[in-house]
């Protein structure tokens, strides 16, 4: 009998210490959820701020030089890309898109800014893509200004070349043609 008694301990015993462990892992879960959530909150903020006060009205300065230039505002829903299309035009006759969007690292630790630049059809060489990452808990504006500043002027030089390019002239040329509409016979 005493034999039974030693293996309900026994059992007793394992059964305690597996609660322990359960209820340690789910404690130690729920900090691990509860730490995320707050560094997602933190990237949000950050993603927000730096999309208001530094991305989107140095946006709308290049906007305002070049009135074939459509600004989209960010998806409402994450408020973190910023897209300026420029209509073709006699002036400026390649399809361009610029765009900005911050987006977080895996760790929820750092804000990535990337820029992105795509002019069609491609005649010559220019940097279409870039990045820099900051720390979400010490976000340092002068950097990310500066560092937008040197993009948007990068961009300004870029477009401006597509303007003096004669392939993107006859390009536009033939695209014109081909949307014409014949002149109807009497």
């Amino acid at each position: 009998m005493e034999d039974l008694k030693e293996l309900e301990n026994e059992i007793r015993i394992k059964l305690a210490f597996a609660t322990d462990r359960r209820q340690v892992a789910q404690e130690s879960s729920d900090r691990t959820t509860d730490e995320r959530e707050q560094r997602r909150d933190g990237y949000q903020s950050a993603a927000r701020h730096l999309m208001a006060s530094i991305i989107r009205p140095r946006i709308e300065k290049v906007v305002a030089f070049f009135p074939n230039a459509l600004l989209a505002p960010p998806e409402a829903d994450t408020e973190s890309q910023w897209c300026c299309r420029f209509l073709k035009t006699v002036e400026f006759p390649a399809s361009t898109k610029l765009s900005f969007l911050v987006s977080p690292d895996m760790t929820l630790e750092n804000a990535i800014v990337t820029y992105d630049l795509e002019i069609l059809p491609i005649y010559f060489k220019f940097q279409g893509h870039d990045q820099v990452v900051v720390p979400i808990a010490a976000v340092r504006e002068g950097k990310v200004a500066a560092w937008i500043d040197a993009k948007l002027l990068d961009f300004v030089d870029v477009y401006l070349e597509s303007q003096t390019l004669e392939q993107y002239h006859r390009s536009f040329e033939r695209d014109e043609a081909a949307h014409a509409v014949p002149a109807a016979r009497g």
